[in-house]
């Protein structure tokens, strides 16, 4: 664990050698006092797991601990594309589909046995709270990110994450109200590449509408899980919904 200024050069440099040269086989965190997202993309190009605010925060340092742990230990292929994308689609308003995300990517997370890397983006633009399900409250989130689409790669989509503490990162929704267009397809192909190749399983929640983005999300999904309730209305929301799958991207 490195206490770290982003603002020195010499320091930026130290800390490359010791991560790429002298510790290649160790995972190694950073403390960094105001830091910001620039600073935190910048430092995880280095190789870091981590980035922690200071003074730190216990639960913070616990579950970056458990990070740390999980890289050692686990060692993951540098082969692209491993992870499972699952993503969560409604069969109508309040069914409950941010509930069955949020929990099964929790259960994922925290399972001692299979020990996986396990996120959850949250693309319901305007309506997401998969934040507020989990008590999570952070500055940072999907807003970032779109702020400059062309800039996305790993280090930004990590430093976006806030994690929780049963091992889950979750990609947050923005907090204020945005058009949906300010989403493009090529910005979620991007985010669930990166993902994908960076954790076991990524758990998608998409917005209740079809556009173009939504159908990118769907195509980039190895399963499709549709969360209804068993009335009337909720049935034939579903039917619609597997209707449009069916015929937009063939999947059964």
């Amino acid at each position: 664990f490195l206490d770290f200024d982003p603002r020195d050069a010499g320091e930026a440099e130290h800390l490359k050698h010791i991560v790429q040269d002298e510790l290649p086989h160790l995972p190694v965190l950073v403390g960094v006092a105001g830091a910001s997202l620039e600073d935190v993309r910048r430092i995880m190009n280095l190789g870091v797991v981590d980035v922690l605010s200071l003074p730190v925060k216990q639960t913070d340092l616990a579950v970056a601990l458990d990070h740390a742990t999980r890289r050692k230990t686990q060692q993951p292929s540098q082969n692209a594309s491993s992870g499972q994308v699952i993503t969560f689609i409604k069969g109508g308003g309040g069914v409950g589909a941010t509930t069955v995300a949020v929990q099964g990517g929790c259960i994922l997370a925290s399972d001692a046995k299979q020990r996986s890397r396990v996120c959850l983006l949250d693309l319901d633009v305007q309506f997401g709270s998969a934040g507020l399900y989990l008590d999570l409250a952070s500055s940072v989130g999907m807003l970032d990110l779109l702020d400059a689409p062309e800039r996305l790669d790993r280090a930004l989509l990590s430093g976006a994450m806030t994690s929780h503490d049963c091992g889950l990162d979750v990609l947050m929704s923005p907090q204020q109200m945005i058009a949906l267009d300010s989403v493009t397809p090529e910005f979620v192909t991007s985010c669930i590449r990166i993902a994908r190749d960076n954790y076991d399983y990524v758990l998608v929640e998409v917005a209740p509408v079809w556009n173009d983005w939504m159908h990118t999300a769907l195509q980039a999904s190895d399963s499709i899980i549709l969360v209804t309730q068993l009335g009337i209305g909720g049935i034939r929301q579903s039917m619609r919904q597997i209707d449009t799958i069916g015929s937009r991207i063939g999947a059964t």
